[in-house]
This record gives structure tokens, C-alpha cells and sequence, in this order.
């Protein structure tokens, strides 16, 4: 049986060299000191979908997911980071199904 069927959990994720990158900068710049494990993902649907069959696993770009790069008021440098943060080290979100609909 699966945990909370029908739920659905929702994460931000990225690859290994940010999730570095973050634990080095952010995370010590924050003073927290209690993370006991790093988790990172660079291709959620294929990563974390063998975990089990009956997980529904999809994500989408962290900053192209919720802007289209497209639209005009969107300012260049937006773009550059998106490329970077979205492309470069795979920051994305997250969100596997439990059974049910996503």
C-alpha cells in the first residue's frame, strides 16, 4: 500500500552541483547546521519513478514553470537565470501522485 493514496507531495529539487553549491553558500550563510542528508534530483521522471510502479512523477522548470520567458515583460536577465537555474543545474518542482489523479 502506498503512503496517502490519492495525495500528492510537491518539492523543489535540483541536480547535485547546485544542491553543492546551496549546502556551501545558502545554507551556511543561514547558519543552519542540523542538515543531516542532501537529496538531489537532475531528471525526476526517471529518477524517482522506479521507485514504484504506481507513482505518477512529473515536474517542470522552478523559474520556467511558473513564467513564460516568452511574454515581453519578462526582463532579460529573468531569462539568464532561468537558463541557469532551470537548464544548467535542474532546478525544478517536483510532484509525484500517490495513486488518483494529477
Amino acid at each position: 500500500m502506498l503512503p496517502l493514496p490519492g495525495g500528492v507531495l510537491v518539492f523543489d529539487a535540483a541536480n547535485r552541483t547546485a544542491v553543492k553549491m546551496i549546502a556551501k553558500t545558502w545554507l551556511r550563510t543561514a547558519k543552519i547546521k542540523d542538515v543531516g542528508a542532501y537529496f538531489a534530483v537532475s531528471d525526476a521522471k526517471s529518477e524517482l519513478s522506479p521507485w514504484d510502479s504506481r507513482l505518477q512523477v512529473s515536474s517542470r522548470g522552478y523559474m520556467m514553470g511558473y513564467n513564460d520567458l516568452k511574454d515581453a515583460s519578462v526582463s532579460g536577465f529573468f531569462r539568464f537565470l532561468a537558463k541557469v537555474g532551470d537548464n544548467g543545474m535542474k532546478m525544478q518542482i517536483v510532484k509525484i501522485g500517490f495513486g488518483g489523479k494529477l
